[in-house]
């Protein structure tokens, strides 16, 4: 038997088919649903994690949240070493980090402006900066 249908067949409590598509129940250690994740096939597995990761919305972030970005939503058995690998492979991501790695080497001048404003929001990738 295929050892994904081997894995599943052991969390079959935690199944649900709705609609015609399978579920899987993210539980609570009490038992209590939490919430319910689409079971990927194989083979949208790629655009999934495209859309998790690389879509507009989604902001290029790391392993980790991109992986509790798709725990909320979907669920296939090795789901964590496909993020992390996708994640590697990012040309952008990568791209970030090293012009990151360059700019933290900048000495920026963060005093306050003479224009007025009562606030200035800086996005650093996912980490809000804030000075009033």
């Amino acid at each position: 038997m295929d050892p994904e249908v081997q894995h599943l067949f052991a969390q079959s409590r935690t199944l649900e088919v709705k609609d015609g598509v399978l579920y899987r129940q993210f539980q609570y250690q009490d038992g209590s649903v939490l919430y319910y994740q689409l079971v990927v096939p194989r083979s949208p597995r790629a655009l999934v994690l495209q859309n998790v990761h690389a879509d507009v919305t989604s902001g290029h972030f790391g392993v980790r949240k991109t992986t509790e970005k798709l725990e909320r939503h979907a669920y296939w058995k090795g789901h964590k070493k496909d993020v992390k690998t996708f994640v590697r492979k990012c040309s952008l991501l990568r791209t970030k980090v090293s012009t990151f790695q360059r700019a933290a080497v900048i000495d920026m001048d963060l005093r306050p402006s003479k224009v007025g404003c009562s606030m200035v929001t800086v996005e650093l990738y996912g980490r809000n900066c804030m000075w009033t």
